[in-house]
C-alpha cells in the first residue's frame, strides 16, 4: 500500500522519471559536444540558474522541455497525414 501511495503521489510531478530524462539529457548534451555527468547535473539542479555551469545548464534545459512535453502532452493535438 505504501508502495502505490509513493509512486501516485510521485508520478503526476514526473519525480519517477526525472533520473532517466536527466540520464537522457546528459547522453543527448555529449552528442553535441556539451560535455557534462548525471551527476554534475544532478548537483548543479541544486543551484539557482545563475550559478550553474554551462553545460549542466543545458542539460536540464533538455530535461525541462521534455518534463514539458509530458505534462502538456494531452493539451497538444499531433495530425498524421
Amino acid at each position: 500500500m505504501l508502495k502505490y501511495t509513493l509512486l501516485t503521489l510521485l508520478i503526476p510531478y514526473g519525480l519517477s522519471i526525472n533520473p532517466a530524462v536527466i540520464k537522457e539529457s546528459v547522453a543527448s548534451s555529449n552528442i553535441e559536444n556539451i560535455n557534462t555527468t548525471v551527476v554534475g547535473v544532478l548537483q548543479n539542479q541544486l543551484f539557482p540558474e545563475g550559478e550553474r555551469q554551462l553545460a549542466d545548464k543545458e542539460a536540464l534545459q533538455y530535461r525541462n522541455a521534455i518534463m514539458w512535453g509530458f505534462k502538456n502532452q494531452k493539451k497538444l493535438v499531433f495530425q498524421l497525414e
